[in-house]
């Protein structure tokens, strides 16, 4: 398990993906893609925006 203080330091999908491929290395694994963790950041954008504009068209949100 890890942590850390700094809030949203995984958030960068490059930045996650090359971090854990250090990890991967030491414990002798191959690394992953860096696009795929990209592409998973790409989609899940997606997700929220539609999610936030259902929220959006629903709720009053103006108050």
């Amino acid at each position: 398990v890890w942590g850390t203080y700094l809030h949203g330091v995984f958030d960068q999908p490059g930045f996650r993906r090359r971090w854990l491929n250090r990890v991967r290395l030491r414990k002798r694994l191959p690394p992953l893609a860096v696009e795929v963790s990209q592409m998973v950041s790409s989609r899940l954008e997606g997700s929220l925006d539609r999610w936030a504009d259902h929220l959006e068209r629903h709720l009053d949100v103006n108050r």
